[in-house]
């Protein structure tokens, strides 16, 4: 790009969109030919020809590309009959075929930029129309043997680029990648990616003891004001106290179900179990409290307890990995069935925002910013407890982990099948979690254990509190864990004194195997009973939280497969307008106005999966495909010592660990029974 001096023309440099289709392997190879790297004439005119596409480009500014798309360079060579003239050519077409000007290449660029695949690209090179000029460099054939990003490229069931796919097609092609994921072509992505960043962002900066979009909770449906739930020390039982008698009037009539809407309000900590004051509030019901919708059975076809929906202060809500605890002494006939509703769905999974792709074949790792294990969502920047390893000096020995990175791991790519319909061998898949690891036990910390504990500021602080704490490997190492190893999100001993007071003699680290009970009879009961989770297997592995939980409505809107205005097709050629890149057959076919109403960009009116809560938090709305990232092969049903892997803090190599049955638990057969014998 040419220097921009005093009183010259303002430049502005465009920055190029993170994906393309360019081959580096491909250019000419005689002695006469030079590199131009970077070319200015190409830079400016594909800038200035994409700016007016955009309809940016502003009078009497030059515009300039921050560079060309990865894979492409530019190339040229004297002209025979006038030597003093170079002509240059454009090479990394994925064909082997090179453009002869920024014009010619321009088309190519574009679909690149809009599509992030050269799927159905118009350009004169993917669709071999004659060129006017012959190409600089001979004979144009893809070598054989040699697949091309076009043949290989791929959809879903829903006729929208299956971006997962190309990329491992991509990158067995063309080497190491690095890329954001975008999905242009997607509706549900362009709905919610900006929705869906916000949440993430306001989630992260919550404390742990919110509940969150999506969550399965225990609530009780009505407390008076002068009531609220608390342990009788008699009986170390939750009961409801009743403030103005001052005494206990029984057990609280707990529900499950699941959050379909959060507190507008910032609820103070104190109203974990404190009734806040009418003046307290500066709304309603509907927007300081939490919109809980009883949880339907998710084996069965009578989902209408979706539509008995409450909305609720934080008091009347109970995190459900504590069912045990919360619900002790209440005769399971007692019960109500939404509990044992909740309790199957525990052993599921599904990742929240993938949001980008790096690989080396045959292995590759898709960065996710969260992930919803059994009953909670858990995000990059939490701290969750781990499961007790076999290895710690009893199972009440819970270390504590600040999650870094969430990834989904792709494995044994060379030994798959390419091709997702057939009925080949399928490339591996696990999800790791990955993070700073931290121990109360000096014998289980990575150095001598009679040193000292690490500096009270240097842990998170949500666990302080719960300290001395010992790095439980080296501070320059991350820990990678299976997800099925997170045993819940950490709540701080504030929030736990409040839920579960105890004798001021037990220390606060007492709290932290709260729950371990709960959870692992939960997840062994799912793993029964769960008619999703296939026969060998402990987990049901959803490609959202829709499907996991197999809701039909949320929020009183249909979703995912229930949505009959979902029109992907349709969809796909209103972007295509918005665009400008729709041909006549598209043009035809849209009537109405684009973007608004069904099926538009409004996220309240859009699909049934975005216009719910549970879209906001899913980036990917596709249905379940063959092989698609995360129906691989399931990994990290429990840990023992030796599978905790140490990697690089930033990024380092992930661990794959056997696939184990889940463990019989103690209480197993009680639970049963008491779910089975729950009433209506």
């Amino acid at each position: 790009m040419p220097p921009l001096k005093k009183n010259d023309t303002p430049i502005l440099v465009v920055s190029v969109n993170p994906y393309s289709d360019g081959d580096p392997t491909h250019r000419p190879t005689g002695a006469q030919y030079r590199r131009f790297d970077p070319d200015d004439v190409y830079l400016e005119k594909l800038a200035t020809l994409w700016m007016e596409h955009r309809k940016e480009k502003k009078p009497r500014v030059r515009y300039f590309l921050d560079r060309l798309p990865a894979g492409y360079c530019i190339y040229g060579r004297p002209r025979l009959n006038n030597p003093q003239h170079i002509d240059k050519w454009c090479y990394g077409h994925p064909n082997h075929k090179s453009f002869d000007s920024p014009n010619r290449f321009f088309p190519h660029f574009l679909h690149l930029m809009e599509n992030g695949t050269n799927d159905s690209c118009p350009c004169t090179v993917c669709t071999g129309t004659k060129s006017r000029r012959a190409t600089a460099n001979g004979p144009v054939f893809a070598p054989k043997g040699r697949a091309t990003l076009k043949e290989a490229g791929k959809v879903d069931e829903e006729g929208n680029p299956d971006v997962y796919r190309n990329f491992i097609d991509k990158l067995k092609l063309f080497g190491p990648l690095d890329t954001l994921i975008t999905e242009p072509m997607s509706m549900d992505w362009r709905a919610e990616r900006q929705l869906l960043h916000d949440s993430l962002q306001t989630i992260s900066k919550q404390p742990a003891w919110q509940p969150r979009i999506a969550e399965l909770v225990l609530f009780v449906r009505d407390l008076d004001d002068d009531e609220e739930i608390t342990v009788d020390p008699g009986t170390n039982h939750h009961k409801i106290w009743n403030i103005s008698k001052g005494c206990f009037t029984g057990y609280p009539r707990w529900e499950a179900g699941v959050v379909t809407q959060v507190a507008e309000e910032k609820p103070p900590i104190s109203e974990l179990v404190k009734h806040p004051k009418h003046d307290e509030k500066k709304y309603d019901i509907n927007y300081s409290g939490y919109r809980v919708e009883p949880f339907p059975d998710p084996n069965g076809q009578d989902k209408s307890f979706s539509k008995r929906h409450k909305y609720v202060s934080l008091h009347q809500i109970r995190p459900l990995a504590y069912f045990n605890e919360l619900i002790k002494g209440v005769p399971g006939t007692e019960w109500n069935q939404t509990i044992g509703n909740a309790i199957t769905a525990m052993s599921t999974v599904s990742l929240v925002d993938k949001y980008r792709f790096k690989g080396s074949w045959p292995t590759a790792n898709i960065f996710c910013r969260g992930i919803y294990i059994g009953s909670e969502l858990i995000v990059v920047g939490d701290v969750v407890r781990m499961m007790p390893s076999s290895k710690a000096p009893s199972k009440d020995t819970i270390d504590v982990l600040k999650v870094t990175a969430i990834k989904l791991v792709l494995s044994n790519l060379d030994a798959a099948s390419d091709n997702d319909n057939d009925e080949g061998h399928p490339y591996n898949s696990s999800i790791h979690i990955q993070g700073k690891s931290y121990t109360l036990d000096p014998n289980r910390a990575h150095h001598d254990p009679e040193a000292s504990p690490i500096p009270i500021a240097e842990p998170p602080e949500l666990i302080r509190d719960y300290g001395p704490w010992y790095y439980r490997h080296p501070p320059t190492k991350s820990t990678v864990i299976p997800f099925s190893s997170v045993l819940t999100r950490c709540h701080p001993p504030e929030a736990m004194t409040r839920w579960f007071p105890t004798p001021t003699t037990n220390p606060p680290s007492a709290h932290l195997a709260t729950g371990l009970s709960s959870t692992l009879q939960a997840r062994a009961f799912s793993t029964s009973n769960l008619h999703f989770i296939a026969s060998g297997k402990s987990w049901f592995w959803a490609d959202h939280r829709v499907e996991a939980l197999d809701l039909q409505t949320l929020n009183g809107a249909d979703v995912a497969r229930c949505d009959r205005d979902r029109d992907p097709k349709r969809w796909r050629r209103e972007i295509k307008v918005l665009e400008g890149t729709a041909g006549a057959e598209d043009l035809s076919a849209v009537t109405g106005p684009v973007g608004l109403g069904k099926g538009g960009l409004s996220l309240v009116a859009g699909s049934g999966m975005v216009r719910s809560a549970i879209g906001i938090l899913e980036g990917e709305k596709r249905r379940r495909r063959k092989r698609s990232p995360g129906f691989g092969s399931e990994c990290g049903e429990g840990w023992e010592e030796g599978d905790v892997v140490m990697a690089p803090v930033e990024d380092g190599p992930a661990l794959l660990v056997g696939d184990e049955e889940m463990e019989d638990y103690e209480g197993g057969d009680e639970l049963l029974r008491k779910v089975r014998g729950a009433e209506c």
